[in-house]
Formats: structure tokens, C-alpha cells, sequence
């Protein structure tokens, strides 16, 4: 008679306590994205209260990604695993979500802001590809995605309903 055997696996080697802040940074732009999906009122306004909700939810994945790597170094805890893991979690919420905001704040899509949203995600997928923190030491080139991604959201959800020149170019000097 053969016994079932359980699947086990070894927290230890595979996921890191450093690693949980990573997947709280991962789950925080999911609800970042969902609550931003939420704000756009049937009209296509989109409700302050609500985004301001999201962008508050990234503003914790900003925080669990840099505690994650604080951690991972204070604990000596930096694993090959928890670098694809953190770059994951870094396009979904500095990548994917920013880029949605955008997205979902124009009234009607167009061409040029699609393309331009593409641009930005797939400049940050070959950025976060590219980055090997071990090659390059204390040396940082470009701006990180977490910045690029705050600093579009933040953008996105000041300058909702309102006439700004990057999202209207023809109410340039209106009141």
C-alpha cells in the first residue's frame, strides 16, 4: 500500500520574511489598479475620494518596496527568488497601475496616449530587466520604476477633471 505523500515546501530557501513585504508591494497595486477602476463614475468623472485611495495604496507599495530591500539586506536574507519576485511586484505597481491610471483618466482613448502608455510599460519591463544591482554596486543609472511610477500616478489623480495640457491640449489658456 503506497502513502500520499503532502506536497512540502521549504519556506526557508524558496521565500524569504523579506519577500512578504514584496508580495504586500505586489497585492497593494492590484487593489491600487481595482480602486482606480472603481473612482471612474458612469459620466467618465472620476471620483476624488476613491483615487485618492489608490494613489494611497501605492504610496504603501513604495513602502513595502523599499522595505523589502532594507530588509533583505539587514537580515542577509537577498536571494536570486526575491529579485525576479521584487521586479515582478515593481511592474505590476510602478508599472502597470500608473500606466492604468492614465489610461482610465482621459475621457476617450486615443492613439497617441496608448501608444504612449505602452511605451512607458515596456520602458519599464527592459529597465527592471536590465537592472542587475550586484554589476552595477553602489552606482545607479536612470530613475528607478517606483519614482517614474509614483510620479505619473501622482500626476494622473492631481490634474483629474481638470484642464491640463497634457490631457487636453485644446483648453490650453481656458478657464
Amino acid at each position: 500500500r503506497r502513502r500520499h505523500t503532502r506536497f512540502k515546501c521549504d519556506w526557508s530557501s524558496d521565500v524569504c520574511s523579506s519577500d512578504l513585504f514584496t508580495l504586500m508591494n505586489l497585492c497593494c497595486g492590484f487593489y491600487a489598479m481595482m480602486m482606480h477602476s472603481m473612482s471612474i463614475q458612469p459620466d467618465k468623472t472620476i471620483d476624488g475620494t476613491i483615487a485618492n485611495w489608490a494613489l494611497g495604496a501605492l504610496l504603501v507599495s513604495f513602502g513595502c518596496d523599499f522595505l523589502d530591500g532594507w530588509f533583505a539586506r539587514r537580515k542577509n536574507q537577498a536571494t536570486a527568488f526575491g529579485e525576479r519576485l521584487d521586479s515582478l511586484a515593481d511592474l505590476t505597481s510602478f508599472g502597470t497601475a500608473p500606466m492604468f491610471f492614465a489610461l482610465s483618466a482621459r475621457r476617450e482613448w486615443e492613439v497617441g496616449l496608448l501608444v504612449a502608455c505602452a511605451l512607458y510599460l515596456v520602458c519599464g519591463a527592459v529597465r527592471l530587466a536590465r537592472y542587475d544591482p550586484e554589476s552595477q554596486g553602489k552606482i545607479f543609472r536612470g530613475m528607478p520604476i517606483p519614482i517614474a511610477g509614483l510620479m505619473l500616478a501622482s500626476f494622473t489623480v492631481a490634474t483629474r477633471n481638470s484642464a491640463v495640457a497634457w490631457f487636453d491640449p485644446t483648453k490650453i489658456g481656458r478657464a
